[in-house]
């Protein structure tokens, strides 16, 4: 068996209620797949518990905001409880009406206030479709009180760990509950840059060159072959979010201090040849190619103050790119959703170097979803509205659910 489909093969982990009790198996599986990325390598191309948050939105709520009802992690509550007209069915058995879906935000990373914004946008953009949205507070690597919820459907806003990493997809897929986005195995990948930088590489995706830092590997060894590579270098934690620890590193007195950075994210650590050139973002929206973005920032590249708080970053679409490269950078992006195993939708960033040739940086496999993020702002460039965009990603979640239960249903 090859490492991808080592990668790929499921493992189940023991049921467990909630997913309490399903963490340690998940982890292991976690190390598992980490593992493989943990050695150091160099490679060049020329060479506690969840709680609901107790709010519940519904159709009539998409104008006067949030509709408060009791916790009902705290106290019973009648409206989770009460009965509910079954939802119509269409001819592949998806439901075709409105649906009760958990939004699953906050969580445990540096990123959970970007993960509230999104699932409270998320909400409203489900509510307005006509849903029933429940918001869902993750505070634990757990989901306690998810299955009493009774959701058709668990939209995932949660990025960094215990979202994005693969975990909570686990529980859920335990729980027997459909979700958005990325299964288990294509968000572990995702999450983890070294393994998605190997992936790039088999299967023909342009990125740039670079080494591996492993755990325990000393400042004398990272200098050697930053010394080989020459500076500049880009260095950036192998699994984390928003630019969190990344650093450029223009002469050897930074590399020090960079790879310590990086290492407070997490003991593995990349180091790319840096590249200068435009920064683009490509949403992939169940597998087809969204219109491109142009990311201008002020700072010296797109880290979280360019992200979230300068005001001097902009983003221009339609961009302009001659019509050959254009597509190039396209089908690229889709690669790297394939090369990693997404699902219903991404976010691949990218640049188009001084040097004429395009990289792709990485895939967010959770990326943004507010009105104002990325992903959203080319769904719109693409005539689909938000609210349009948060139904599709629920239904969709909601058909292969179904379409993986005939399955097994046939092979039984």
């Amino acid at each position: 068996m090859t490492d991808e489909e080592r990668l790929r093969a499921p493992n189940r982990t023991p049921r467990g209620r909630d997913g309490a009790d399903l963490v340690a198996g998940q982890e292991a599986r976690a190390t598992r797949i980490g593992d493989q990325c943990a050695k150091p390598e160099r490679h060049g191309h020329a060479t506690s518990a969840a709680r609901p948050c107790g709010l519940r939105l519904g159709p009539s709520s998409a104008a006067s905001g949030l509709l408060a009802v009791p916790d009902p992690s705290t106290s019973p509550s009648p409206l989770l409880a009460a009965p509910r007209p079954e939802a119509q069915r269409g001819s592949r058995g998806v439901p075709s009406g409105a649906l009760r879906v958990a939004v699953l935000m906050g969580g445990l990373s540096g990123e959970r206030e970007v993960s509230l914004k999104s699932g409270k946008a998320v909400a409203q953009g489900l509510a307005e479709a006509g849903h029933e949205a429940i918001p869902y507070d993750v505070t634990g690597p757990a989901l306690t009180g998810l299955r009493e919820m009774a959701p058709d459907v668990a939209f995932v806003a949660l990025h960094g760990t215990f979202g994005e990493d693969g975990a909570a997809q686990l529980i859920l897929e335990d729980m027997g509950i459909p979700y958005t986005g990325s299964g288990p195995v294509a968000s572990r990948l995702g999450m983890d840059k070294l393994a998605s930088k190997r992936l790039f590489v088999r299967h023909a995706v342009p990125t740039a060159d670079y080494f591996a830092l492993g755990v325990g590997e000393g400042l004398a060894g990272a200098a050697a072959r930053a010394a080989e590579f020459g500076y500049p270098l880009v260095c950036k934690p192998s699994a984390s979010g928003s630019s969190l620890g990344v650093s450029i590193i223009r002469k050897p007195a930074d590399l020090e201090a960079a790879i310590a950075a990086a290492r407070e994210h997490g003991d593995t650590v990349l180091v790319e040849r840096y590249v200068s050139g435009r920064e683009f973002t490509v949403g992939v929206l169940e597998g087809e190619a969204l219109p491109m973005i142009e990311l201008i920032v002020g700072r010296e590249f797109f880290d979280w103050t360019a992200k979230y708080e300068d005001k001097r970053t902009r983003y221009v679409t339609p961009v302009s790119l001659l019509p050959s490269l254009y597509r190039k950078a396209t089908e690229a992006a889709v690669r790297a959703y394939e090369a990693l195993g997404c699902r219903h939708m991404a976010r691949v960033d990218l640049i188009y170097g001084h040097d004429g040739r395009l990289y792709v940086l990485e895939v967010n496999t959770i990326p943004g979803f507010t009105q104002r993020s990325l992903l959203p702002m080319a769904a719109a460039q693409a005539g689909i509205a938000f609210p349009a965009l948060c139904d599709r990603m629920v239904r969709a979640a909601v058909r292969d659910a179904a379409a993986q239960g005939e399955q097994r249903r046939l092979s039984a």
